[in-house]
Order: structure tokens, then sequence, then C-alpha cells
């Protein structure tokens, strides 16, 4: 899907004084998966919090809840995995 695409600070990013606008998915994945519960007042519950995972250990009920999330917004998911550091989603809308 196509949107207007936050740069790293979350902020709207701009190219040559417009909106870019491009395939948004990865950067929905990871806004579901920063977004902690009650954060949205229409959707209390939606949302991951992964940011209360960190240096925690990766476990079923980690990639239970990405998965519920992003089932929820529509993505169909391929795998996610956990390399140490880093976690991978291969999801598609």
């Amino acid at each position: 899907m196509k949107d207007l695409i936050l740069d790293i600070n979350y902020d709207l990013d701009f190219y040559d004084g417009d909106f870019i606008i491009e395939d948004s998915n990865n950067q929905e994945i990871e806004l579901i998966c920063l977004n902690n519960y009650g954060h949205l007042r229409q959707y209390p519950t939606f949302g991951v919090g992964i940011n209360k995972f960190l240096n925690g250990q990766w476990s079923q009920e980690v990639k239970n809840l990405i998965s519920k999330a992003l089932e929820s917004d529509g993505f169909e998911i391929n795998s996610i995995s956990y390399n140490g550091d880093k976690i991978n989603i291969d999801a598609i809308k």
C-alpha cells in the first residue's frame, strides 16, 4: 500500500517541497510493533508495545502478539523471527 512516508524521527518526510508517497508496509509494521496498548483512543487494545520486551527473552508470546496485531490490520504473515538483535517480519498486505 502507498502512503505518506515518515523520516527516522517519525515526522513527515519531504522531497523537493512535497510529501514522499511510497510503499508503506514496512513503516506500518514498525509503527504497529512500537505502538503500546491504549495509545490509540479508537483502538485501545491495538499494538504490540515491543519496547517493553527490550533486553528480555524472545518468546512465543512476543511472536503471537506481533502476529495478532499485524493480522488484525490485514497483514498476511509469512514468517517472524528473531536473530539476537533484530526482529525479521515477512508479511504482505
